[in-house]
């Protein structure tokens, strides 16, 4: 009875899953890393308004930037989208994949699990004149693995490009790789107000 409210959950996949249980209790829910555009929009995933915030864009500003950045800086007209079955995931490369499409670039998609390690047979599928390959993943060590055995089948020239559910800096390191994250400054006051907090 003294529970006011609740940071997190994290993923979108868990805001979608909390949703009646908060509600239920009356808890308002605030997310530093929900992204799917749904989660706000009053009807797709439920209702959430009054209960649900979050601190970052969502997907509707992030898809955008990927596709612009993609397109417009790297010049892919051969893009390889891979979801990892999550809301997220999935949610993030409908909204890429759209954009890429309206554009003329010729984009196939894929899906893998999250429990999967061996990738053998998916990067067996991507033609060797991929441009780039979408994954907007949450999980960084599996997106590492993912990318040393793109690397191990000769398909190291293809570029990767990763979402903000991949930004571990350390975890994910294929080199030459992109990554979409919201803008972090380690150096910033607030931010070093809240680490020696």
């Amino acid at each position: 009875s003294k529970l006011l409210g609740v940071v997190g959950p994290a993923g979108s996949q868990e805001v979608v899953a909390s949703t009646s249980s908060y509600k239920r209790a009356g808890l308002g829910y605030v997310s530093g890393s929900a992204t799917r555009t749904t989660l706000t929009d009053g009807h797709t995933d439920g209702n959430r308004h009054g209960f649900f915030f979050r601190t970052v864009p969502n997907d509707g500003a992030q898809a955008p930037v990927v596709a612009n950045w993609m397109t417009k800086k790297l010049k892919w007209k051969r893009v390889y989208i891979i979801d990892d079955q999550e809301t997220y995931s999935q949610g993030l490369a409908d909204g890429v994949q759209k954009i890429l499409n309206s554009r003329g670039v010729n984009t196939t998609r894929d899906s893998i699990s999250q429990t999967d390690s061996d990738f053998s047979s998916k990067i067996a599928k991507i033609p060797g004149n991929t441009q780039g390959i979408y994954i907007p993943w949450q999980l960084a060590p599996q997106a590492q693995a993912f990318g040393q055995q793109l690397q191990a089948a000769g398909k190291g020239h293809i570029k990767l490009f990763g979402s903000d559910g991949l930004f571990a800096p350390g975890v994910w390191k294929i080199a030459g790789s992109y990554d979409s994250a919201f803008p972090y400054n380690p150096k910033d006051p607030i931010v070093t107000s809240y680490i020696k907090a």
